[in-house]
């Protein structure tokens, strides 16, 4: 029984489908035929009811796919451990970032300055199951194993000559002629806060959409809308033709989180950062 056939076995059995999982696998069909027909000869049962070219997971092959999340999981971090046992490498951390990228460049440079010799995958796909940390936000801590890094207000952002009525708030509800600019939708910023206007009924006029927020933050600059920010992971609007405005009508909040996937072995290196990371947002 190999590693490869395992891998292979796992993807066929999400799909329960031949082809579907060569797509996702990027490798030849009756390649994964083969090392499928070779692990049931290694176990010595079929996984696998066939019906034409359809198949379907029998009880057997039920059984394996319940328990191989557990045996892969286990297989890296025994193959971590003792990589790092050798002391060969366990000093690149895969960092996934979905949230308060615009921090990352200082975080990382005063850490590297530090640990010089700790490297750094980075990555910003929402889907990438193969990290070792993971720094992203929700309106609210929903689970209590990850690390809290920021708990901050979200504001809303306007060009500095904006007129309004209080002298730093503002009533959202008096906003729906107005236009927004807005991260896309998908970027965790966006659902959070699509979540909280749900709550409230209010439906911004989005006018603008980016990826970046020092696009957004130029666009405001500009004149062009006004947009919800985050009063400390964007960074300061003291300097900009911008100003902060809280939302009166709206306790909106958003917590910066730092988490790793569960049941992974945390390497040496990722836990020297963790520690780093909630330092350094302490002292923002």
């Amino acid at each position: 029984m190999e590693l490869l056939q395992l891998k292979y076995f796992e993807t066929v059995a999400k799909y329960e489908n031949m082809t579907a999982a060569s797509r996702e696998l990027c490798v030849a069909q009756p390649a994964i035929s083969q090392s499928i027909a070779r692990l049931e000869e290694d176990l010595g049962v079929e996984l696998f009811t066939r019906e034409g070219r359809r198949i379907k997971l029998n009880a057997c092959g039920k059984h394996l796919n319940s328990r191989i999340s557990s045996i892969l999981t286990s297989l890296d971090n025994v193959r971590l451990e003792l990589t790092e046992i050798a002391d060969k490498s366990g000093s690149t951390i895969g960092l996934k970032v979905l949230s308060a990228s615009t921090l990352l460049p200082h975080m990382l440079s005063g850490f590297q300055h530090i640990f010089p010799q700790i490297r750094f995958r980075l990555i910003q796909n929402p889907t990438e199951t193969k990290y070792d940390l993971c720094i992203n936000s929700t309106a609210s801590l929903k689970n209590k194993r990850d690390t809290v890094l920021l708990d901050e207000e979200i504001l809303l952002a306007v060009p500095r000559d904006y007129p309004c009525q209080a002298e730093c708030s503002i009533l959202l509800a008096s906003l729906k002629e107005e236009g927004f600019i807005s991260l896309r939708k998908g970027i965790t910023f966006r659902t959070i806060m699509d979540e909280y206007c749900d709550c409230i009924q209010f439906s911004p006029k989005i006018i603008f959409e980016s990826d970046s927020p020092a696009t957004v933050r130029g666009l405001i600059g500009a004149g062009v809308g006004i947009a919800f920010w985050p009063s400390i992971s964007w960074g300061s609007l003291a300097e900009d033709k911008v100003k902060a405005l809280h939302i009166s009508d709206l306790c909106a909040r958003r917590v910066v989180t730092l988490s790793a996937p569960e049941g992974k072995v945390m390497s040496k290196a990722a836990a020297v950062f963790a520690s780093y990371a909630v330092d350094f947002f302490k002292n923002l």
